[in-house]
């Protein structure tokens, strides 16, 4: 079976999924339990009711799908950590649908993460 490891940060190595739907079950095993939706406020928490702005959120792992058949298997499925240990999913649709506030969001998480880790880096 291949595996998949995160984006250099860590992320877990999960199995290199064959859907969308798949890969949302193998997260859960590994404990990416909840599920968030972007929102004007920021990432909402479905299981805990929080929410979560760009520099409190790690993007551990991302995958994109394009099914054949189109659908709902389409799109990107983005693994995440909360700064609070919360860890879950967060789904965008195809790009004929997607969401440009989601791609902004984790753009800027990510931004965020280079910048700590160059923070990091530089100290004694």
């Amino acid at each position: 079976m291949r595996t998949i490891a995160g984006n250099g940060n860590g992320g877990p190595k999960l199995p290199l999924p064959e859907s969308k739907s798949k890969c949302r079950s193998n997260a859960v095993s590994e404990g990416f339990k909840d599920v968030f939706s972007l929102t004007p406020r920021g990432l909402y928490s479905l299981n805990t009711s929080r929410y979560y702005r760009p520099e409190q959120v790690t993007l551990l792992r991302s995958q994109r799908f394009e099914a054949e058949s189109g659908g709902i298997e389409n799109g990107n499925l983005y693994l995440i950590e909360m700064s609070d240990g919360v860890k879950g999913v967060l789904a965008e649709p195809t790009s004929g649908m997607c969401d440009p506030g989601i791609t902004r969001f984790i753009l800027e998480a990510e931004s965020n993460q280079r910048q700590m880790s160059q923070y990091g880096r530089n100290q004694c």
